[in-house]
């Protein structure tokens, strides 16, 4: 089924959520800035190139010849030593499988904070994530969010997401990628029968949030705050959303404010 979905250029990277399903992104290698792509995450990024370099010197051919997947593939089975069949042959499918294994490996850090109708933190949570995508941490966490404002009864929620991505396959009851769809059932079943509005947010539009999420970075588990457990930097951030001081997102031109 992967290779299929390889060849077909129909796995869950940036550049295919996009141009398939209409997913606006801000596309990011996880290992570098290049864009996210097929042939960079399978032929064209450092430890990629590296791989498919050295095996494909032992066989005789140039690898800067490759412009896809399949082509190597191909070029690799019609070599003279290869024999049809024999175990050699789908060594470039190893290969390929093993660079989407790693690039999947990825772990992500997330957080977030619940307020009251007049700004007051009831509890916040942050959390360390193995997962496939950003996008999959990113609907991780929003299922975190609900599930324990469902368990404390809280019932009307409007939630601020960091990610454009993920707030549309909330709001527009979308299954999304494969990998996700689980996650987002979970989500769609809270939001059947809680009251909750979704809206984008910067990152840097939520400070609070922001601090949580570098903690579950740092701690790498999962962990609820509440009360006097809310206090030292966390408490100053608070305060300065309660009064409404702007955060600022810096800009390659200047300075942009990225919220209250």
């Amino acid at each position: 089924m992967f290779v299929w979905r390889l060849w077909h250029n129909w796995i869950s990277l940036d550049d295919i959520l996009q141009k398939k399903l209409g997913i606006q992104l801000a596309s990011k290698c996880q290992c570098c800035n290049k864009e996210e792509t097929i042939n960079h995450v399978f032929l064209n990024g450092k430890c990629a190139k590296e791989v498919c370099n050295h095996f494909c010197l032992r066989m005789g051919f140039p690898f800067m010849s490759c412009s896809h997947p399949r082509s190597i593939f191909m070029m690799w089975i019609s070599n003279r030593h290869v024999r049809p069949g024999s175990l050699f042959a789908v060594v470039p499918l190893l290969i390929f499988w093993f660079l989407w294994n790693g690039r999947n490996k990825s772990k992500y850090n997330e957080g977030g904070v619940t307020r009251n109708h007049l700004g007051k933190v009831a509890w916040g949570f942050y959390e360390y994530y193995e997962a496939c995508s950003i996008l999959e941490a990113e609907l991780k966490a929003v299922e975190t969010r609900l599930r324990l404002c469902w368990q404390t009864n809280i019932n009307k929620l409007w939630v601020e997401i960091d990610s454009k991505a993920a707030m549309l396959l909330c709001t527009q009851k979308d299954k999304g990628p494969w990998e996700v769809q689980y996650t987002l059932e979970s989500i769609h079943q809270y939001t059947s029968k809680m009251d909750i509005q979704f809206t984008f947010t910067w990152r840097e539009g939520n400070k609070v949030a922001d601090w949580f999420a570098n903690k579950g970075y740092i701690e790498k588990r999962f962990n609820l705050l509440q009360g006097n457990e809310l206090h030292g930097i966390i408490r100053g951030l608070i305060r300065m959303d309660k009064m409404n001081m702007a955060s600022i997102r810096m800009l390659k031109g200047g300075l942009e404010e990225g919220g209250r």
